[in-house]
């Protein structure tokens, strides 16, 4: 009997971006948006690809709205097979949110453990709510949770196992996993090779993935096989250019050649992304660079909500109702690029995201560059520059190059080059650590308005930002007159933690990550 289903992946719900709540408003609307289009189109089952949730650990609100419309889709008689992504999987033996969700009796949660030394899938078992694979509406439907690099082992594994005890004829075949597929968005760095994919390819009928942002299909063959709906909001701003993605809407009839069509359902409400790049090549100044922004920011046309077709070439439906909605506050990426003929202190980041605001109403301007300071100009009123001058321009333009330190530059700069003379005068690695631990504790207190008494170092900075020795170098206990032999003085106090301050904190977020996720 014919029948249809929605195939949806990488929803985040409870993703917070740029700690704006209408971020968190915008994912939870795409997830409500997915099962009004299942119930819409009164769809046999749902299947979730992994990464429903953007993290392990989930507010109460963000539970409740997983609950509240699992339960619609429950009422309604459409059940919800899923897998487990990267974003929710929880470590060792602790029950995860998906998994509490499957005990609920709300979903169907698929994975194939290992078996002895091998791989299979394994029945559903209605008691335990476990299993490989489960029987809904006329289809069978296997699922692997996240293995990350270890996918392309495991999926052939199976694919042969299946290939061994394949299908009943009369069922569609489906497999679910979570996993980037060689030469499709993979980045150079694939989880899946199409090899592994082979075995599997000759026994079932579709392959739906998520993992991957982008939607797309292949065929590895005759005929279309493998789907990626892409997710249905922007998780990255890196996936701004791809407009059109949501959900795959496919219909299946046994008794046709071929047996199903997938049609891509476009998200329609996804709230806008704007990418202004401006090149400074060619700017002589802060106040140049306002005019060209100004021009660049004023031609940017409002962004598109009617597109004809979706971004991976299929044909593509809308809701009705979208064509009513107010377009929504854009977020607004400008990226400034290029040899600036001036500081970056000097650039106006406030005036910049007011002027966003105001011709684009934006919700979120971002600002990020990849500038670098023209150094060709290396003479003054016809004299060379003096190399503890250019020395300590090199270094301040590199630290500057990260925005995250670009306002305290001046004074990273001093702990650069205090660290780079120490170095050179063969300071032991611990007195090292404790000037450079000194220096920043400096530099944090003065940050918080508590200027505490300098002290002493024999390091300084003079007014041409070179090193000074307040001591003759010959003087006993001097870098140069000390016993080098002698025992470090150990490391500052938390030194890792304060060095983070100046090459950058581990964990720090970066909205540069691939549509891949």
């Amino acid at each position: 009997m014919p029948f249809t289903f929605l195939h949806a992946a990488d929803v985040h719900l409870g993703y917070q971006q740029y700690g704006r709540i209408e971020r968190y408003d915008d994912f939870s609307e795409a997830f409500e948006w997915i099962v009004h289009t299942a119930l819409e189109e009164r769809v046999a089952f749902l299947l979730l690809a992994g990464d429903l949730f953007e993290k392990r650990s989930l507010d109460p609100q963000t539970l409740l709205i997983a609950v509240r419309e699992f339960e619609r889709l429950r009422e309604a008689g459409i059940p919800v097979v899923a897998i487990e992504g990267n974003h929710e999987r929880t470590y060792g033996d602790n029950l995860s949110w998906m998994e509490y969700l499957n005990h609920s009796g709300l979903l169907y949660l698929l994975d194939c453990p290992r078996q002895g030394g091998g791989w299979r899938p394994l029945p559903w078992h209605a008691t335990e709510r476990t299993g490989g694979y489960v029987d809904v509406a006329g289809a069978r439907i296997y699922g692997l949770r996240y293995r990350g690099a270890e996918t392309g082992t495991v999926l052939s594994a199976i694919g042969d196992a299946i290939a061994a005890d394949p299908p009943p004829d009369g069922l569609f075949s489906i497999f679910l996993a979570h996993t980037s597929v060689e030469n499709y968005y993979d980045r150079g760095h694939s989880f899946a090779r199409q090899q592994d994919l082979s075995a599997l390819r000759r026994s079932l009928d579709y392959l739906a993935l998520g993992h991957v942002h982008v939607p797309y299909r292949g065929s590895l063959g005759d005929g279309e096989w493998l789907f990626n709906p892409g997710s249905p909001e922007t998780w990255s701003s890196e996936e701004w250019q791809f407009g059109n993605k949501g959900a795959l809407l496919v219909s299946v009839d046994k008794t046709q050649k071929p047996s199903f069509s997938a049609v891509a359902r476009d998200y329609p409400n996804r709230r806008p992304f704007i990418r202004i790049v401006q090149e400074l090549d060619a700017c002589p100044s802060p106040a140049r660079l306002m005019e060209l922004l100004e021009l660049r920011i004023r031609r940017e046309p409002a962004p598109a909500t009617n597109l004809d077709s979706g971004s991976d070439g299929s044909p593509e439906t809308r809701s009705p109702e979208c064509e009513s909605r107010p377009q929504k506050a854009p977020v607004v990426e400008i990226i400034l690029t290029g040899v600036a003929r001036f500081s970056r202190a000097d650039i106006d980041k406030e005036a910049i995201e007011q002027l966003a605001r105001r011709h684009l109403d934006a919700l979120v301007v971002r600002i990020r560059s990849s500038l670098q300071e023209a150094l060709a100009s290396s003479a003054i009123d016809g004299d060379q520059q003096p190399r503890d001058v250019l020395e300590r321009l090199v270094f301040e333009n590199l630290i500057a190059s990260d925005d995250r330190f670009a306002a305290a530059a001046s004074d990273n700069t001093q702990i650069a080059m205090a660290l780079k003379q120490m170095v050179l005068d063969g300071v032991p690695s611990g007195d090292i650590a404790a000037e450079v631990g000194r220096r920043i504790r400096m530099q944090r207190n003065q940050a918080a308005g508590d200027v505490p008494t300098a002290e002493p170092s024999e390091y300084r900075v003079d007014s041409h930002g070179g090193e000074n020795q307040e001591t003759a170098a010959s003087q006993e206990g001097s870098p140069a007159g000390r016993d080098d032999t002698r025992p470090p003085t150990g490391r500052a106090p938390h030194a890792d933690a304060e060095q983070d301050t100046l090459f950058g904190p581990a964990s720090a977020d970066s909205e540069t990550a691939p549509p891949l996720d």
